[in-house]
């Protein structure tokens, strides 16, 4: 009987371990150990890009922030911050550019920017693009809208 119950609690302690382990292997990342990517995303809500990660926006458009770059001013010059972005529809893909602007020494409320002049905005296919606010080396945040024919 001794026996018995032994190799009924082992099998049982096995079992838990088991059970309570595996949700561990399936958890949502990639081979890569990213996050898996937000699908769903509507047109005309802002969205974050992060660095190398890829948003799908009403799964008929993709985007991926690949990278930034700057331009060195001169005092009291003009600046640029520039995000590089792959967008991609179907099996057409392209890299675009989106910057902000501002003038160096001088603050948002100094400078006498608009935001119209501050943040990019461009049009690839149907789709219209709108910067809307700039972490430079991590993220962006856009407005995607879709225009019909």
């Amino acid at each position: 009987m001794n026996f018995q119950k032994s190799s009924l609690l082992k099998a049982i302690s096995f079992s838990c371990v088991f059970l309570f382990s595996s949700p561990l292997t399936h958890c949502q990342t990639n081979t890569n150990g990213k996050k898996m990517n937000k699908v769903n995303f509507k047109y005309g809500e802002i969205v974050e890009l992060k660095l190398n990660e890829k948003v799908h926006i009403e799964n008929s458009l993709s985007v991926i922030l690949t990278s930034f770059s700057h331009k060195r001013p001169y005092v009291g010059g003009p600046t640029k911050a520039t995000a590089y972005l792959t967008i991609s529809s179907g099996k057409l893909s392209e890299e675009i550019m989106l910057s902000i602007h501002g003038i160096e020494g001088k603050s948002k409320s100094e400078d006498n920017i608009t935001d119209a002049e501050r943040y990019d905005s461009l049009s690839w296919k149907e789709y219209d693009l709108q910067l809307k606010s700039f972490n430079y080396d991590q993220s962006i945040e856009i407005i995607v809208t879709r225009r019909m024919p």
